[in-house]
């Protein structure tokens, strides 16, 4: 190859370079301008485009006034982390100076109701309750120990795919290290005992709903599920 052509390639490769680092440059000393907040899943229930701008808007020399290149997104990450009702955040900007903000709400699976009452959600995260939004899942009635806590997901987990019992809970307890269940549509308590054998103990539940249903007999005071063959009523 000529000496000539080598030097054009060599210059064409320095001005494109150059070029390249410049709109680097330049993009990166442009200012965060706006802020646009995107809630994802369920969408915004608990928040607000306004309340998330306020999460991260401080003061004057918030990053609104920084330049993109000294703007911590690691950090506001974080900031927004702490809120207990984020699960997950992700931001980025674009060249334009325009920062972009992705939120995903958690998800309550259940309402403790005692001396501080506030929402768990499937990971048995606590989130408080909000002048927003009132979530429509089961109450849990008194304190909820963390040996409990795994337990009581685990029947909320499996109640959640059976359509009946799922419209059908509408608040629960422990007792005498038992689950006890109240229904919406039956006047008596279930004593549902441990969470396993969820299959059998929803099919003999839903055989003694359709009964009482289906009957004129005063139904029981309570219903009694941890036997494996039978069904213990109480009146």
């Amino acid at each position: 190859m000529k000496a000539t052509n080598i030097l054009f390639l060599v210059f064409v490769s320095s001005v494109l370079l150059g070029m390249s680092g410049f709109a680097l440059f330049k993009s990166n000393i442009r200012n965060i301008n706006s802020l646009e907040v995107k809630f994802k899943g369920n969408g915004a229930l608990f928040l607000s485009p306004e309340i998330v701008n306020k999460m991260l808007i401080q003061s004057q020399d918030s990053l609104f006034f920084q330049q993109k290149d000294v703007v911590a997104l690691k950090l506001m990450e974080q900031r927004l982390l702490a809120n207990p009702t984020i699960k997950n955040v992700q931001l980025y900007t674009i060249p334009q100076g325009e920062l972009f903000v992705e939120i995903e709400e958690r998800t309550p699976v259940l309402r403790v109701i005692g001396e501080t009452s506030f929402y768990i959600d499937n990971t048995g995260a606590k989130m408080p309750l909000s002048n927003r939004h009132t979530a429509t899942v089961p109450l849990f009635y008194g304190a909820i120990e963390t040996a409990n806590l795994k337990q009581v997901l685990r029947l909320i987990k499996s109640v959640n795919s059976d359509s009946f019992l799922k419209q059908e809970l509408i608040h629960l307890k422990i007792q005498n290290n038992q689950l006890v269940l109240g229904l919406r549509s039956h006047p008596f308590e279930v004593i549902w005992g441990k969470p396993d054998g969820f299959v059998n103990k929803v099919n003999k539940l839903k055989r003694v709903c359709a009964y009482y249903v289906n009957t004129n007999d005063a139904p029981p005071v309570k219903l009694n599920l941890t036997y494996s063959q039978q069904v213990v009523a109480s009146y």
